[in-house]
């Protein structure tokens, strides 16, 4: 394919205008997607209340247990190896 099939071939740019209008449906859509994580995530607790189990509300996260914590042992009882 020479140089000027494929001038032929390339899509006409696109003008600054539309540029705008495909940036700002972006970021709308981005906004809404936000927005709308928010709302559920700060609302699930009571919908989990609601229903009487967390577990059973649609889309909602498995329940994640607290790990066991280690102890540390108190460095003042171990005894000390001098060098």
């Amino acid at each position: 394919m020479d140089r000027t099939t494929a001038e032929a071939l390339a899509p006409a740019p696109l003008k600054e205008r539309e540029v705008r209008s495909i940036i700002l449906g972006i970021m709308l859509a981005m906004l809404l997607a936000a927005l709308e994580q928010t709302i559920v995530a700060t609302a699930l607790p009571t919908i989990g209340r609601d229903l009487g189990d967390l577990t059973s509300c649609p889309g909602s996260p498995p329940p994640i247990s607290s790990p066991r914590r280690r102890r540390r042992r108190s460095t003042a009882s171990s005894p000390r190896v001098h060098a």
